[in-house]
């Protein structure tokens, strides 16, 4: 069914109002009037209650103008776009009002063809702005490493997008083989393809890279299982029919139907993972998360591993010293080899090497810090190999990550002609920062006088104990904000500033760059 967008009339001759009313079939047109005005300020009154998308509006009524309206409008929404009608080809009227944020000046008599031209531009407009920012708010969205209610909340906040309550599944949907020169084209048509072919309020679609593979994610919110299955059967069909016109088969990968938002990613790793069944399909296939194909494969590479994204993740966090997240991912990782039905021990094992490699070389840059942290060199691909036990290699993955957390002194360096409680204190910080924490916190945890290790701290550092924290947060902001996959906000969250706004600020302040800014100069 097709959105439509909703418009108000403004003008002070009810012939007129009547006329645009009964004159034009505006579903056709893709809109639909919500409210009719006879002066600016009932206008205004109209505007705050049904937040139409597109106003239309005469430019000489009695009391306030319509370029007065223009501005008051721009005011409450910016988004909103306004057609003005008039019957004075004024050269000033029309260059005013484009310079307030007009989207057209049209005379009167209205031509239906200019009129409709205008309509089908204003609306491509409204579609597209909502798409970008759509997509945007997805990305952000996904990118959540520890997803809830309140950082949802303020996702929704920031891009004045409102997710609709109750269940959802997600789709991700991957174009075979496309020549790489062409990738972004061809994702770019798909995206567009998708986005009419597959239209609702409660669709949400992006393209984004992960790794060298991309992919359009499409986040659906339906009531039932059965619903999800009509929605699925649109989509299939919706692949084959993208096929039949390009020459391109879609893979396309669903997730269950989860009845909490902040579910979402697990509905994306249930996605992705149902995706990544194509093989023996050439030409494109749909694949549940529950289907009995995907239950017979479970224990392949794809499940077994970490996705790209998680890797980036967890070992961002390793070189970060984040534990929380580092266990979040670790915990979610393991939670879902361990519902494996039909374990391949060799996918495994070589999984888990790989990966327990992988943490050494991120944490350990020469031999001697490898051998201060774990005493010897560790030998993953002998000791893992030889384990008979799934329990046993994530045990051992955990006590590599434990004692790269316990030895944090080691891994920053820190001075020798630091005192003890100098050194206590850094060492904290380390290990905590992405907590809510203070001189407080710290003191009574080392369990020392609050003023004497402030006075302490100063003296040897040069820095008061703030100081410190907030510094080395934005330096480990800075490592986040390296690692692609980590949205700013989500940087933030990661440090120990959960404001957005407010972290922005302590970046700024501290390196004098925004954090996107910084972003683009790593580019």
């Amino acid at each position: 069914m097709e959105q439509l967008l909703k418009i108000m009339i403004v003008d002070d001759e009810i012939n007129v109002l009547r006329g645009m009313r009964n004159s034009y079939d505006w579903p056709s047109l893709g809109f639909e009037i919500v409210a009719e005005a006879k002066d600016t300020d009932s206008a205004l009154t109209l505007f705050g209650q049904y937040s139409p998308d597109v106003v239309i509006t005469d430019i000489c009524m009695a009391g306030k103008d319509g370029l007065t309206l223009i501005s008051e409008l721009k005011k409450q929404d910016p988004s909103t776009e306004v057609i003005i009608l008039s019957g004075y080809p004024n050269f000033s009227y029309a260059k005013s009002a484009l310079e307030k944020g007009a989207f057209a000046y049209l005379l009167k008599p209205l031509k239906n063809s200019e009129f409709f031209d205008t309509l089908g531009k204003v609306r491509s407009k409204i579609l597209l702005e909502r798409s970008r920012a759509a997509s945007q708010f997805l990305i952000q969205l996904l990118q959540l490493s520890m997803p809830t209610k309140e950082g949802i909340a303020s996702l929704e906040n920031e891009y004045g997008i409102h997710l609709p309550s109750g269940s959802f599944f997600l789709s991700v949907i991957s174009a075979e083989h496309p020549e790489p020169a062409a990738e972004k084209e061809v994702y770019q048509k798909l995206l567009t393809f998708l986005a009419e072919k597959f239209t609702g309020p409660s669709q949400l679609f992006l393209c984004r890279k992960r790794g060298r593979q991309s992919h359009i994610a499409a986040l659906i919110f339906c009531a039932s299982v059965h619903a999800r299955s009509t929605l699925c059967a649109h989509l299939d069909k919706l692949g084959k029919q993208y096929m039949a016109g390009t020459g391109i088969a879609l893979d396309i990968g669903v997730s269950r139907l989860f009845s909490e938002i902040t579910d979402i990613r697990n509905a994306y790793l249930e996605a992705s993972y149902a995706v990544q069944q194509k093989k023996g399909h050439p030409n494109g296939h749909i694949f549940f998360y529950n289907d009995a194909s995907l239950k017979s494969n479970r224990s392949s590479a794809n499940v077994s591993a970490l996705t790209p994204i998680e890797q980036s993740r967890l070992l961002t966090g390793i070189r970060t010293l984040n534990r929380p997240l580092t266990e979040q991912i670790l915990n979610q990782y393991f939670s879902r080899q361990n519902s494996l039905t039909d374990v391949d021990w060799d996918m495994t094992k070589n999984s888990l090497t790989e990966l327990a490699v992988q943490i050494i070389s991120t944490a350990c840059t020469n031999s001697e810090l490898t051998r201060l942290i774990f005493g010897r060199k560790p030998l993953p691909a002998v000791e893992i190999l030889s384990m008979t036990q799934i329990s046993d290699m994530q045990e051992y993955i955990r006590q590599l990550i434990s004692k790269i957390f316990d030895h944090a002194a080691f891994l920053h360096h820190l001075p020798e002609q630091l005192s003890r409680p100098v050194r206590d204190v850094q060492t904290y910080i380390f290990l905590n920062y992405p907590l809510h924490i203070s001189v407080d916190t710290i003191a009574d945890e080392l369990h020392m006088n609050k003023f004497y290790l402030m006075r302490l701290f100063k003296q040897e550092t040069g820095d008061t104990i703030n100081e410190f924290l907030t510094r080395y947060r934005i330096d480990m902001a800075c490592e986040f904000l390296k690692c692609r996959e980590c949205s700013i906000s989500e940087a933030g969250a990661n440090v120990g500033y959960p404001d957005s706004n407010y972290f922005c600020k302590v970046f700024k302040k501290q390196t004098g760059f925004l954090p996107s800014e910084y972003r683009s100069h790593q580019a």
